[in-house]
């Protein structure tokens, strides 16, 4: 449903999420990444609960759901740090590095729950963009 979307939607010239630098629904990675969730918790804490198959359908689900879904999600491509914070940037992207060679699956967790926890930031964000886009059009109009 996702590719389809996609295809249809490749030569409207309206696609409110684009061109507010979002993206529609979650993109097939992350989305790969984050069904891989209960997996990645069962690898580190050997918790049997993780393995459920009834919590395994429902989390699948989920992400499913967010996949095909019309939400406006943060697009990397429009991340663009301030100057002052860019050496920053540069030093926790060596740290993440790092962890990933020295505990792939705790990193994979916490940037899984990290995309997660920044979802309602990004509907909140896309929010303001499109009220200000309605108050514009108004004004204009």
């Amino acid at each position: 449903m996702r590719l389809a979307r996609f295809n249809a939607q490749i030569d409207v010239d309206d696609q409110p999420h684009k061109s507010a630098g979002f993206l529609t629904g979650v993109p097939a990675p992350v989305g790969a990444g984050l069904a891989f969730l209960p997996f990645y918790f069962w690898i580190e804490t050997g918790n049997d609960a993780f393995r459920d198959p009834l919590l395994i359908a429902l989390w699948l689900t989920v992400i499913a759901f967010l996949l095909i879904s019309n939400m406006a999600t943060l697009s990397w491509g429009a991340l663009r740090p301030r100057r002052a914070i860019r050496l920053s940037v540069i030093v926790i992207s060596a740290m993440a590095f790092a962890a990933l060679l020295l505990e792939p699956w705790w990193l994979l967790i916490i940037l899984s729950i990290g995309y997660l926890a920044l979802m309602p930031y990004g509907l909140i964000k896309y929010g303001r963009i499109k009220r200000q886009r309605r108050l514009a059009a108004q004004t204009d109009g």
